[in-house]
């Protein structure tokens, strides 16, 4: 989802009562060498 924006996608999401995370969390290093910027997690 390159054109969303996490803090969208979320809020999109939890309309519709689906709860999701969006934020920079604590994957720093992850983040860092995939060059993101903020991610969205999903648990199951």
């Amino acid at each position: 989802m390159k054109d969303i924006h996490p803090h969208d996608f979320s809020s999109f999401l939890n309309e519709r009562e689906i709860a999701i995370r969006s934020s920079m969390h604590c994957a720093h290093p992850m983040r860092r060498r995939l060059r993101l910027e903020r991610i969205t997690r999903a648990n199951f």
